[in-house]
């Protein structure tokens, strides 16, 4: 499908129909297993990833990457992430999201993230900004205190000792759900965000896209074992923060 915009409506009435879903299922007790990388798993991620893969191939014809199933790719496909924030989501905690992305030829050219129980809706199309809930926004410009979002785990505990312990002016919160902690960095409420060893690129393709259109950017380092690190919000921010944890270069 050659039209992006109306390929981008469709995908988005799509990622809704989803999210109405998720609403109702939140409260419910869910199926779940922890899967080789020590991740949780649900029905519902299952049932979610299932009915993205089929509508999206019969939209546009192209071939789906996944967190949860393995297919071959192209140049041109879309990265999905049924439910981002899994264990919020079974633990009935409302903080989860849908994240959806379309690569054409290589290169994203629209993204999609919805968080359900917060009625929150963040697009960008390539070139045409970013926007929540249909309104532009742009990240934060920097002053003399920062804000910022990160998994309290173990991966993470030395850089936030580094952070918290500089001469800059830092403190941390934690949604544990890279679709979420975007949104405010996003929005601007939050000057950066970061996440240490761990996630796959279906965490980071609808991030990198819809901040660059937010004004900001994203540092993403991929390691050996597959995981990411990576660090999102203003230039300014980003960089500042860079310099102290040294997790990218």
């Amino acid at each position: 499908m050659k039209n992006i915009d109306e390929l981008f409506k469709k995908t988005l009435a799509l990622v809704n129909e989803c999210g109405e879903i998720l609403k109702t299922a939140v409260k419910e007790e869910k199926e779940s297993k922890i899967k080789e990388d020590g991740s949780i798993v649900t029905n519902y991620d299952l049932m979610i990833d299932k009915k993205l893969s089929q509508e999206l191939k019969e939209m546009a014809n192209c071939s789906v990457l996944s967190e949860e199933h393995k297919e071959e790719i192209g140049d041109t496909y879309f990265v999905i992430d049924p439910i981002d924030g899994t264990h919020n989501f079974d633990m009935k905690w409302d903080f989860f999201g849908i994240m959806v992305s379309y690569v054409l030829e290589k290169e994203t050219v629209f993204s999609i993230i919805f968080l359900p129980m917060l009625n929150i809706t963040c697009t960008a199309i390539k070139g045409k900004g970013a926007y929540i809930n249909g309104e532009r926004v742009y990240t934060k410009k920097m002053t003399n205190r920062l804000v910022g979002m990160c998994p309290i785990l173990k991966n993470t505990l030395g850089s936030i000792k580094k952070l918290l312990e500089s001469d800059k002016n830092i403190e941390l919160r934690s949604m544990y759900s890279i679709a979420v902690e975007q949104t405010y960095v996003t929005n601007g409420i939050i000057d950066f965000a970061f996440v240490e060893n761990a996630g796959g690129i279906w965490d980071f393709v609808a991030t990198q896209l819809i901040i660059k259109e937010a004004g900001g950017i994203m540092k993403l380092k991929k390691l050996e074992n597959g995981k990411y690190n990576a660090i999102y919000g203003s230039k300014e921010a980003v960089e500042t923060v860079e310099n102290i944890i040294h997790i990218i270069e």
